[in-house]
């Protein structure tokens, strides 16, 4: 011990050259792996999801919950966050397989399938006084969203239209996936007299 006290320099020296040394060492193998964007939260299939892409499907799905009357909380944000990253993993995923088999929904396509959907002829806001949908509701209903930014109700008008923009882009998935599983189904035919053998 008397000869560390004699030497203490000496030691400090060592010690911040080795604490040096470390740090060195650490910044030249992060600049050898290459820097982190914090903007990208992860790969799926090689693709990025940028941050900016994912809260904003985040607030689509917030949004989707406080319109339905149900309270947004630290575990409800918790869970909305994790299926908002799910959706993103299998639409991306599904996506490379719809491509590869040339999948797509044309616009009449489209058009009919959310003219027809229950989510859309059911809802109260599109009936007329006789209680039966109205296409003129609903055109009523998409123009009302577009407000300027200086007309009072803007911020709510453009919830309602994410919230519409979510609803029609699960349509959108929902008739890529029917189209798909349509295609497995007919793919897996096995005539009766091949099952009785």
């Amino acid at each position: 011990i008397g000869k560390i006290r004699e030497n203490v320099g000496l030691l400090v020296f060592v010690i911040a050259a080795a604490i040096v040394a470390f740090l060195f060492m650490d910044a030249m193998s992060s600049a050898g792996r290459g820097q982190i964007d914090p903007n990208i939260l992860g790969n799926v299939d090689g693709e990025p999801l940028m941050r900016n892409t994912y809260e904003t499907r985040v607030k689509q799905m917030e949004d989707n919950y406080n319109q339905s009357g149900i309270p947004v909380d630290d575990k409800t944000r918790f869970q909305i966050r994790e299926q908002a990253w799910q959706q993103y993993v299998q639409e991306k995923l599904s996506e490379r397989e719809y491509d590869e088999l040339g999948l797509t929904v044309s616009n009449k396509e489209f058009k009919e399938a959310l003219l027809v959907h229950p989510g859309i002829v059911n809802a109260e806001i599109f009936k007329d006084e006789t209680g039966v949908f109205s296409r003129e509701k609903l055109t009523q209903y998409l123009e009302s969203l577009n407000l300027d930014t200086d007309d009072s109700g803007y911020a709510q008008a453009q919830a309602q239209r994410r919230q519409f923009k979510s609803f029609e882009q699960s349509v959108y998935q929902g008739q890529l996936r029917d189209k798909y599983n349509a295609l497995l189904n007919k793919a897996v035919y096995v005539p009766s007299w091949y099952a009785k053998q």
